[in-house]
C-alpha cells in the first residue's frame, strides 16, 4: 500500500544476518514461512518452510502510541496474533500515528512503533 514503509528486507537480512519470513495463506489462516527464493504478490509462493517468528513487523493503515492498530479489515494479523505471541513491531510513518484508533477486544496491540523519526516502546507508556 502507498502509505506503508517499503523496507528493503534483502538489505536488512544482509546487514543483520536475519532470516526473513513472509506471510503465507494456509487452510487454517495466515502463517509465516522461509523461502530460499521468496516470490509472491501478497502471499509467499511455494516452496517454503513454515516457521514461528520471534518478532513480527506488522503492517497497518494507522497506529496510536498506545499500540492500537488499524488494519485493512481482513483480520489475518489479529487472528494470527491471538494464538502466536511474537514481539509485535509497527513499522510506519510518523504522519500515520493517531491519538486513538477504534479497536475491538480481539485486536492485537503492538509492542513497539518504529517510524522515520523515532522508536516507541508501547509498554513504557501508561494505558488510559
Amino acid at each position: 500500500m502507498e502509505n506503508e514503509i517499503a523496507a528493503d528486507f534483502n538489505e536488512l537480512s544482509r546487514l543483520f544476518s536475519l532470516r526473513i519470513s513472509y506471510p503465507v495463506l494456509q487452510p487454517d489462516g495466515m502463517q509465516f514461512a522461509l523461502s530460499e527464493n521468496p516470490k509472491g504478490q501478497i502471499w509467499l509462493d511455494p516452496p517454503y518452510q513454515i516457521v514461528k517468528p520471534a518478532w513480527l513487523l506488522v503492517p497497518g493503515l494507522a497506529f496510536s502510541f498506545k499500540g492500537e492498530r488499524l488494519g485493512r479489515g481482513g483480520g489475518y494479523y489479529d487472528r494470527y496474533l491471538e494464538i502466536n505471541i511474537p514481539v509485535r513491531i509497527a513499522l510506519t510513518y510518523s504522519a500515520l500515528i493517531c491519538d486513538n484508533i477504534p479497536i475491538e477486544p480481539h485486536d492485537a496491540l503492538m509492542d513497539f512503533i518504529i517510524t522515520e523519526n523515532f522508536c516507541w516502546d508501547v509498554h513504557q507508556q501508561k494505558r488510559i
